[in-house]
Formats: C-alpha cells, structure tokens, sequence
C-alpha cells in the first residue's frame, strides 16, 4: 500500500508539472490576426495590420508581416530572401525599427504578451542584430536597444549593433541584460498584465534585429499536493476496513465488552 501512495503522488505531481504552458513568438506566429492568442504586435500603441507584399525594402518573393504601409516598424517571419547581406534564416522572427523619416509618429516597434492567468512565469528570449550597416546619418554601425517591461516596469535591457560579437547563431540573452536572471524568473503576473518588448534605434536609423521571445508559466504543485495528499489517504484508509487512524475501526479490533460490563449490571 505505501508503494500505492507514492506511486499516486509521483504520477499526479508529475502530471501538474507537464501542464505547465509555454508561449513562443516564433512557435505562436500568426500571418493572418494581430493580435493573436496572447500575442500583439505594435508600433507604440497602435495594432499594426498586415502586409502582403512590404515594399520599404526589396525580398523575393514579396514578403509579407505587419506594418503601416511603407513605413516602420515592420514585423515578419522570414519566408522571402531580402536582396542585401543579411543574418536570419527562413522562419526567423525579424522587425525593422522605426527612425528619423519613417515611422517615427506612431512610436517604437513592440510585441507584447498578455497574460491569461494569476501566476508565476519565467522569460526568456534573445536578439541580434540583423545585419552589420554604417548609419547614413551619424556614422559608425546603426544599433538598437532591446527593453522588457513587466506590467509597465522595465526589469532588463540591453544594446545590439552591427559589429558587435552577436548574430544569429550567437544571439544577446535577456539573461545577460541589466536585470540579469533574477529578473526573468519567478515573475508574478495578474491576469490581463503585459510582459512587452520594445526595440528602438539608438541612432539617427533604425534596422532588423532578430527576435526570440518566450513566456512560461510556472506550476504552482503546493495546493495541488495537499489535495492529493489527501486524497491517497483517504484510499488507504478505505483500503484498511478493519483499522483506523485514530480510535477503533471495527467489531472486530474492539475489545470485548462483556468482559467490562457497566456500572449498573454490577
């Protein structure tokens, strides 16, 4: 009976800790709402409408994703090959930043996440930038400056830039930003908060950066263990007719009671 138990425990609690969900951006990617599920791709404030054919810069085919006409930022899944160096590959998640002539109005590019749940989630995630360019503009190489925000509060950020030791086979870990790991784990989150990533040019242009972003939610066992405790009692208890915990369980554990009789039949 105790191997019973434990094997009771062990399933239920590993059970409750695969259930826990994951969120990836890439995985979750869609090409026809915005937002979708938890997902929202934005300029600022605004929801950006989808693109079939971006024009701002030249891909063939045609590629399409998420942005305001011509303008920046732009939002998409790379399935187009864009005719100038480049580091992502098919299938990666790339967003081309706002500056000076183009975009600006509407605000810096961000893909927020939006909880549907009271919980504990971890973050992770990375970028780089998509591609090593000189600023038109100011010189040296453009670059752009990645920040995540938990319910409005910034908690890391960090810098990519072409020349820089990052690519796509060697991204910039949120990890490694200014909150370091503490900051992505454990995070508490009520239902309807927004965990957000921004990334804005740091010079007079912008450019692609790659993105990795992934949510998870943290299984909370604790009250889940107590109910299944519990319950694994119970069946051992059933399981034992003719004992119990406390006091006696049956006739038959009983003493004879003809043997005591009461004070009155003396």
């Amino acid at each position: 009976m105790p191997q019973l138990i434990a094997t009771l425990l062990t399933g239920s609690l590993l059970t409750l800790t695969s259930s826990a969900a994951t969120y990836d951006l890439r995985s979750d990617w869609s090409d026809s709402a915005n937002p979708t599920g938890v997902w929202t791709l934005r300029a600022g404030s605004v929801v950006l409408p989808h693109l079939s054919s971006w024009t701002f810069d030249s891909f063939t085919p045609p590629q399409g994703g998420w942005g305001d006409g011509d303008t920046l930022p732009f939002w998409f899944k790379s399935t187009s090959t864009v005719l100038t160096a480049h580091d992502w590959t098919p299938n990666d998640i790339v967003v081309h930043t706002a500056y000076e002539t183009h975009g600006t109005t509407d605000g810096p590019a961000n893909v927020a996440w939006k909880s549907p749940f009271n919980g504990t989630i971890n973050i992770a995630g990375n970028v780089w930038e998509g591609r090593d360019i000189g600023d038109d503009f100011s010189g040296g190489y453009r670059s752009n400056r990645w920040s995540l925000f938990v319910a409005g509060n910034l908690i890391s950020t960090g810098v990519v830039s072409g020349g820089d030791p990052y690519s796509s086979s060697n991204p910039f870990n949120f990890s490694l930003g200014s909150g370091g790991v503490g900051a992505l784990a454990n995070v508490h989150v009520f239902t309807g908060d927004e965990v957000m990533l921004r990334i804005e040019r740091l010079g007079v242009q912008g450019d692609y950066v790659g993105v990795n972003f992934q949510v998870t939610q943290v299984p909370e066992p604790a009250a889940c263990a107590v109910f299944v405790v519990g319950g694994a009692i119970l069946v051992f208890r059933r399981a034992r007719p003719g004992r119990m915990l406390l006091g006696y369980g049956s006739t038959k554990n009983r003493p004879d009671r003809s043997m005591h009789p009461p004070l009155s039949q003396k």
